[in-house]
């Protein structure tokens, strides 16, 4: 057999083997699905090649407008999208996670697509359905929590070495980590 050949099925067998073996989830492991649509009208009907539906699934099953920044070669453009969580962890209670929320008190919003921590940089929209082109963007990394305490918690978890801060212009269980 060719030594390429021999070596490109080694591969294979590798990436089949890896991707096969079961990984006990250690977190909410979700997956954000978008499809790009033509205007910000266009309806988000499910493709006809839509991922079936599972029982193990949660979240969000149907498709909703939003704002994408990689239509368009990067250059931004609307999407429809939805996010299924296809493993949840296990242990104390899960923190409090978020969609499209009000953000501050200027009337703006921010998308935790079903999460609870968005980086700094993360688009900021001007309605309630973050489905129009992005305003802006956050300043510093954001967390939505429940309580202060959370936010700590929170912080803590996705960017060590800070805490939270609701300087007082963030509503809504929005919080800076600082």
């Amino acid at each position: 057999m060719n030594p390429r050949m021999l070596a490109l099925a080694g591969t294979v067998c590798a990436l089949v083997l890896v991707a096969a073996s079961p990984v006990p989830a250690s977190a909410n492991s979700a997956w954000v699905q978008e499809y790009q649509r033509p205007a910000q009208d266009s309806r988000c009907d499910a493709p006809a090649d839509e991922t079936p539906w599972q029982s193990t699934y949660s979240g969000q099953r149907e498709w909703t407008p939003s704002w994408s920044p990689w239509p368009g070669s990067g250059r931004g453009g609307w999407v429809c999208t939805r996010t299924i969580v296809w493993a949840r962890a296990t242990g104390p209670a899960p923190w409090v996670t978020a969609g499209c929320t009000r953000f501050n008190l200027m009337g703006q919003y921010v998308n935790y697509l079903g999460g609870w921590s968005l980086a700094a940089g993360s688009p900021i929209y001007p309605d309630a359905n973050c489905s129009f082109a992005p305003s802006g963007s956050t300043g510093p990394n954001v967390v939505f929590a429940a309580n202060a305490t959370e936010a700590d918690a929170k912080c803590a978890a996705v960017w060590p070495g800070t805490v939270a801060s609701n300087p007082g212009g963030l509503v809504n269980g929005n919080y800076s980590c600082v």
